[in-house]
């Protein structure tokens, strides 16, 4: 079996057998003495005809692959513009299924608390723990309350999902409403008692100018603020304190949540207020805890541009501070008096 290199230059002298043919009989011609100068010419004649029509076929070939490189090009253009078509649409649809699985996640842990403190009721209530007729149409009212806020959520849920997932999901803004500290923290409270009386925890308000009217986004605070109560009593053992702070400073709100539970690490504290981040604390009552939290309640501050802070030391319990800007009301100039 001939070589390739081999047969390459057989197919090539194949090719140009005629004009090779033409250059051996010139060498011939003119190794014999006895040429004559007519025929010498006609046979460069011949040679210069053949290697003229050999310089036609090259030109033409030349052509010809100028013409293939020129479409290669073209194709591998167009080959990579798909490419790059496709990889962008498959980052988009990463994108978006991530998008998705957060906004799941985030309603999710939304859903939790609510649902828990209807769970602490009910259990309350099928226990004979809650009293007489009346406070148990009282613990009644309460669980439809809040399975009517559960509603609510699922609502919005369904809202972000029929107009499209086309952006991280940020805490939609709602009309700001005008209320004083006390519906505030009476909503919190009616919200989160069961869950307190469940783990037996000393559940605390403080309220600094109780009924001093103000604008704020309502819903998103408590979002806030039921996110820092829920996480502080998931982490506060039975017999415990929870306490509540609340007063107006200027336009400033200012809140803060104290827990009587673990405290959290300097390592804890670097990693507060990232999405999914875990402690090395865990919940006291079995509760589950996938870190979205304190996340969902730094976004929340930041877009109604507030802020949060944690002051902690492990086995001394946290304390949760937050900042939130608010309107005061035109009707009230002055701070009523505070109570002794």
């Amino acid at each position: 079996m001939m070589a390739p290199s081999v047969a390459r230059d057989s197919q090539v002298r194949a090719l140009y057998h005629k004009e090779l043919r033409l250059v051996a009989d010139l060498e011939v011609a003119l190794a014999e003495n006895n040429v004559q100068p007519e025929a010498l010419r006609n046979q460069f004649e011949a040679v210069a005809r053949g290697y003229h029509s050999l310089l036609n076929q090259v030109i033409k070939l030349t052509l010809i692959s100028d013409t293939l490189q020129q479409k290669l090009k073209m194709a591998e253009a167009e080959r990579t513009a798909t490419i790059d078509h496709v990889s962008r649409l498959n980052k988009n649809l990463r994108s978006l299924n991530d998008k998705k699985d957060e906004i799941l996640a985030l309603a999710a842990h939304d859903f939790r608390s609510p649902i828990s403190g209807i769970q602490g009721l009910a259990q309350l209530l099928a226990d004979g723990e809650v009293g007489d007729e009346g406070e148990n149409r009282q613990a009644a009212k309460e669980i439809a309350g809040t399975a009517e806020e559960v509603l609510r959520m699922i609502s919005n849920v369904l809202e972000v999902y029929r107009g499209g997932i086309s952006s991280v999901p940020k805490p939609s803004s709602t009309h700001v409403s005008e209320t004083t500290l006390a519906k505030l923290l009476g909503r919190l409270e009616s919200h989160l008692k069961g869950e307190a009386r469940r783990k037996s925890i000393r559940f605390q308000m403080e309220i600094d100018t109780p009924e001093i009217v103000i604008g704020i986004e309502e819903d998103l605070f408590l979002r806030v603020a039921e996110n820092l109560l829920s996480n502080a009593l998931k982490f506060t053992p039975t017999g415990g304190s929870v306490i509540t702070r609340a007063k107006i400073d200027e336009n400033w709100l200012l809140f803060e949540v104290e827990d009587s539970g673990p405290g959290l690490s300097a390592k804890d504290q670097a990693s507060l207020f990232k999405r999914f981040g875990t402690l090395s604390a865990r919940p006291t009552g079995g509760e589950a805890s996938i870190g979205l939290g304190l996340n969902i309640a730094g976004r929340i501050l930041g877009h109604l541009g507030g802020s949060i802070t944690c002051e902690s030391e492990q086995g001394q319990g946290a304390t949760f501070r937050v900042r939130l800007p608010i309107q005061r009301s035109k009707l009230q100039s002055k701070r009523p008096p505070v109570a002794a």
